[in-house]
This record gives C-alpha cells, structure tokens and sequence, in this order.
C-alpha cells in the first residue's frame, strides 16, 4: 500500500500526523503547466487534533481554498513543485510582513545540494550563508504592494521553518530522514514513550508571544507600538528581516576589525528598531548609535527590555503527542546527529539509498 502513494501523498501523509497538511489534491494528474493543481497544495495548520490513527485516503480538508500558481512563478513556464506556503504558518504568524503577503517553496535540486554540501560546519559565517542561498534558490516571497521582492525581507526567526518546509519538499520519500532522541520519556506516568522522532516541518513547536506584548500589536503597522505618554515618544519595534539581520552583523564585524568601540546594548536593540534593509548601511547605524546615547533612562529601559521580550522562532525543543499512550507528550531537542550537512545531504547512504 504504501509503495503505490505518490510523493505527494506521502509527504501530505507524514505532515497531517503533525498537525499540518495540504489542501485537497486534484483527482487527475497534472499533465500541463497550465493546470494548476499541482501548485495549488497549500500548508494548513490543523486547529484540531488529528485521529492519526484512521488517516483516510483522502488527506485534504473538505473546503479547499482557491486555486492559484505559486507566487513569483511564471505560469507559461512553471516548474512543477513549487507550493505556496501560508505566511500564517510561520513561526512569525505573518503577523510582521505587509498584509497579504505571500511564500512560494520547492524542492532543492542537484545545484543547490551540491554547494550546500560544501558547508564547514565549524564556521557559522558559512552555515549561515549557506542557508540563505537555499533560501534564495528555493523561495519566492511576494508583498501585495512592492509585488516580488528579495528573501531578504523574510524574518530571521521563519527562517529555520521555512528551510525545514523545503527540505520536506526535497526528500518526500524519507530517503533522508533526522531521527532525534527524546530527552524525556513520556509525561503519562508509567508510559515509556517513543524512542525518537523523526524531525520535520510538523513537529515543530514556535515560541508563544507575550500576551501583554499583543495588547500593542498594530495590524496598521506591522509592528508593535508603544506611546509612552510620559515621555510624549512613539515606539515602534519589529522582529528583525534576513536582510538587517545580515547588514548589522556585517557592520559589527567591520567595527571590531576597525577597532572601533560598539555599544553592546545597542547591538541587542538595532535589529528590532531598524525596519528596512534597503536603506539601512553603516552611516545610519553609527548615527543612530550615536543617537542612542541621548535616549532617556526611560527610552532606553522600553527598548532594551522590549527586546528580551519579542522572543518568536521556533523552539530549540520539539514536543509531539506521545504514540503509545495518546495522552502525553515527549521531548526532544532540535539537534542533528550527522552535522548539518544533514539537512540537504543524505549521510545514511547504507540504510536509505542501498537498503541494508
């Protein structure tokens, strides 16, 4: 039975276990770019919990959404695979990118693998740089206004999810599968629990904002907003993109060559005070550092303690339902055994690609 699934039920079949899943599929293949169907799956978050146990043949929800081509794909000359991913399903909720924006992910192909597996693994300057050209390869993002734009203007902390979302597009089959260790065993007391968990988009947990964070939520700004009326001040902080995250990094490392001084609460404050990337350059961080030092005990205090507290991403832990008992939960941290090479290349070659 389960050799007669297609890829894509396969990898629909594993996400709704997680909590996640696609739209209903079409009956028919897809046979021409121009029928849309197989770009139209898009990830849900199930609101319910799941009998995992009688997944029906049919995996979909019974209302599908729309159809529609994957953002910043061209539908004459559209690769199969692409699937539009929910900004909604981000660890970031969507809740800080301009109101109906959209993500498109694929498959990493042969090009894409082949320089992520030239990764150092002692060198998270190229860990990072890798990442993002999977992200650059694999990714379309679209804002309703400025149209396609750069996987710049993602936030950093969707950042993992997303890599984690195309991965599952990459290998389908579970030809390269993470297994993690529970680091406890099961909450029910008495139960043992699982002895690993295979680690994938619908296991992962996202950190929970807040609640007196969202009371100063704006879905004008995009942003949180702050009006401290004893200093007649507005503040606004949002959660870092790639691409400030990228340029503030890039100027603390001139400025330390440089010897120059770097205020280190500054360094923590910047990234959630600067919006966007495409002005953003060396001047107007030292200015800005600059600035900073006239802030008042109050003004600094809000930035800085804000900062500690707009905490999004998703959750070095990962805890599921537990299969045996179905009543409590296991643990397990975010780890991966064989480096994260892993990630996009298969390192059980004896067990997943020989068969031993």
């Amino acid at each position: 039975m389960k050799d007669s699934l297609s890829p894509e039920d396969i990898l629909r079949q594993k996400e709704i276990k997680g909590g996640v899943k696609y739209d209903n599929p079409t009956d028919a293949p897809v046979t021409d770019v121009e029928d849309l169907g197989d770009v139209s799956n898009v990830y849900q978050r199930d609101s319910e919990k799941l009998d995992t146990n009688n997944i029906p043949p049919n995996l979909g929800n019974a209302n599908p959404t729309p159809i529609e081509p994957a953002v910043g794909v061209n539908v004459n000359s559209m690769e199969l695979g692409w699937k539009n991913l929910p900004v909604s399903m981000l660890p970031s909720g969507g809740m800080f990118y301009p109101e109906g924006a959209k993500i498109a992910i694929r498959p990493a192909e042969v090009r894409e693998i082949r320089l992520f597996s030239t990764i150092d693994e002692g060198d998270m300057v190229d860990l990072d740089t890798k990442l993002n050209f999977i992200l650059e390869s694999c990714s379309r993002v679209k804002f309703s206004q400025a149209g396609t734009v750069s996987y710049l203007d993602l936030k950093k902390e969707d950042r993992f999810f997303i890599i984690m979302a195309i991965r599952d597009l990459t290998f389908v089959k579970g030809e390269n599968r993470i297994i993690i260790k529970p680091r406890k065993k099961c909450t029910t007391k008495g139960c043992e629990g699982i002895e690993a968990i295979e680690l994938r988009t619908g296991v992962l947990n996202s950190y929970e904002l807040d609640p007196r964070l969202m009371e100063y939520y704006s879905s004008t700004d995009r942003a949180f907003v702050f009006n401290i009326r004893r200093l007649n001040k507005r503040i606004r902080m949002t959660i870092p993109s790639i691409g400030i995250s990228n340029i503030i990094s890039d100027w603390v490392t001139r400025m330390v060559k440089s010897g120059r001084d770097v205020d280190e609460s500054f360094i923590k404050i910047a990234p959630f005070y600067f919006d966007d990337w495409r002005s953003l350059n060396d001047n107007v961080i030292n200015e800005t550092m600059i600035e900073s030092n006239n802030w008042s005990k109050e003004e600094f205090s809000m930035y800085f303690q804000l900062a500690d507290m707009i905490k999004v991403g998703t959750n070095l832990d990962v805890k599921i339902k537990c299969d045996k008992c179905s009543d409590g939960e296991v643990t397990a941290p975010i780890y991966f055994p064989d480096g994260f090479r892993s990630l996009f290349v298969i390192s059980d070659i004896f067990g997943e690609l020989l068969g031993s």
